[in-house]
């Protein structure tokens, strides 16, 4: 069951838990993450969904691109949703939510393409497929590329030929860089990650840096900078906060990154506060930290959103179940 998470709390799903659906997301929003329509059409594992649905028949929900749905068109025994927008419209959290809330008391299993197909090789087969295939991406890659590695393998395997710029100092991301985590050059990677991501170290400070003339080449949602005039210009990213943390206020500026139909700003103060009653009524069943990735890069409070909510899912862990 390692291959599988469940919700509410997106953690290793309960062999022995009752489930009401599975869903599957191969609509990849999130930045410069995998296409899964590339990394899987040559795969002929045809009996993968075939076994999923010998676990909850006729339940089995897979998330592809409205405009290009590839070969998952194709794929019988599923219920096709067809999702379009941008981040993070390829969340699992989303798209249940659109398609089939969660209700108190229920659970759903999610689990990536990939894995899919590994739990078909092993019921093809009687082999165990610990494939994993990893797109290494960002701003310090010179070649990005596919890479086939093991799950788990070793973060040098896979740059020695990428080309990394090593004239500065770099941060390797387990997953994109609004929810992935941070890892060591020589590190491993994550059991569920199909990206890893290299971008330029923020160690670096612009004088006056709060005067909105003096740097216009950081993007601002809040137009506090100019750089909102130049709407087509490109970024170069690195991991700056660009400020520190400042009080949290009423801006309405997360909700217009969080398309779901939750209140997150009322809930992460209820996580803070430790409140479990609103935490249940705010939603805290429907969401997991990655949510709140966008609302962390936005925030102009600076706050951890995604810690917040991670800590108030493992209150609700401990006290609730």
């Amino acid at each position: 069951m390692a291959f599988f998470k469940q919700r509410p709390y997106g953690v290793v799903a309960d062999p022995k838990a009752d489930f009401k659906s599975i869903y599957i997301s191969a609509y990849s929003t999130g930045p410069l993450d995998v296409d899964f329509d590339f990394l899987l059409k040559n795969n002929k594992q045809v009996c993968a969904v075939f076994v999923l649905n010998q676990l909850l028949p006729g339940k089995v929900n897979l998330g592809v691109d409205a405009n290009f749905k590839g070969f998952f068109e194709n794929v019988e025994g599923v219920n096709l949703l067809s999702i379009s927008g941008a981040h993070p419209a390829g969340n699992v959290s989303f798209q249940i939510q659109k398609n089939d809330p969660i209700n108190v008391g229920e659970k759903v299993l999610e689990i990536r393409p990939e894995d899919v197909l590994n739990i078909g090789f092993l019921f093809s087969t009687g082999q165990y497929h610990a494939h994993r295939t990893i797109a290494v991406a960002g701003g310090s890659v010179g070649n990005p590329r596919y890479i086939i590695a093991k799950i788990g393998a070793e973060i040098t395997s896979l740059t020695k030929d990428c080309d990394i710029d090593n004239t500065i100092q770099n941060r390797f991301i387990n997953g994109n860089v609004l929810s992935g985590a941070t890892v060591a050059s020589n590190g491993y990677l994550n059991f569920y990650n199909n990206l890893l991501t290299v971008i330029p170290e923020g160690n670096d400070y612009r004088l006056f840096g709060w005067l909105p003339f003096v740097d216009n080449k950081i993007p601002s949602l809040s137009k506090t900078s100019f750089s909102w005039l130049f709407k087509n210009k490109g970024y170069e990213v690195n991991t700056n906060l660009n400020g520190e943390e400042r009080a949290l206020v009423v801006t309405g500026e997360m909700e217009k990154v969080f398309p779901m139909d939750i209140y997150p700003m009322q809930l992460l103060k209820a996580c803070m506060a430790g409140d479990i009653e609103k935490m249940e009524a705010l939603g805290i069943y429907e969401v997991v930290p990655e949510d709140f990735g966008l609302i962390d890069y936005a925030s102009t409070s600076k706050i951890e959103a995604q810690e917040i909510i991670r800590e108030g899912i493992e209150l609700m862990i401990k006290e609730v179940g």
